[in-house]
């Protein structure tokens, strides 16, 4: 994500109202995207400590669900809209983020149980439609899109920090590092 993340960047520093000193705004944009999942996941394990029977409140699920909601129509409206067109970049986002979305739903589940299965699963996923479709029929700056990508990696950083990545005694350098090599292969002859 973080070379597409800077192929952003050009189009971001010449545009007039985000230049800001740095040029680095969509690096900004995407710790906004990390700092704001954060912040949800903090608020949904404290509101599960308060109703002390480790399930946040109903008003939490709908923040949590409405933040996922938005997160999955971003992914729906970027399928239209990949950086290198064609069906083989379309393929790998698509493959790369269903893995992705799985593990997001499975701590969905696991916060918010009942309320997950009977609308949070449904919502998660219509909201991929719906961003599917808008990103059919519209076609966004190229300085919007790489705000919505920027924030969206953002998210994406946190889930691979919370859950794709092992607990330290857990994990296994070397298969680590065979993913790491074998994506940057791919990177590199993409």
């Amino acid at each position: 994500m973080l070379p597409e993340i800077d192929d952003f960047r050009q189009p971001m520093n010449q545009h007039p109202l985000l230049a800001v000193p740095t040029e680095k705004e969509v690096y900004l944009v995407t710790m906004l995207g990390f700092i704001t999942y954060y912040g949800l996941e903090q608020l949904a394990n404290r509101s599960a400590e308060q109703e002390g029977d480790d399930k946040p409140s109903p008003g939490i699920f709908r923040v949590h669900v409405g933040a996922y909601a938005a997160y999955n129509a971003i992914v729906g409206y970027l399928l239209f809209h990949q950086e290198t067109p064609g069906v083989g970049s379309l393929l790998l986002f698509a493959f790369a983020l269903g893995l992705h979305f799985i593990l997001n739903d499975m701590t969905l589940e696991d916060q918010h149980e009942e309320d997950y299965h009977r609308t949070g699963r449904w919502v998660l996923a219509v909201a991929v439609l719906v961003g599917a479709g808008i990103g059919s029929v519209t076609e966004l700056h190229q300085t919007t899109l790489g705000l919505l990508f920027a924030f969206l990696a953002g998210g994406i950083m946190l889930s691979v920090v919370r859950e794709e990545l092992p607990a330290e005694r857990q994990g296994k350098f070397w298969w680590f590092t065979g993913g790491v090599a074998l994506y940057t292969a791919v990177l590199l002859v993409t």
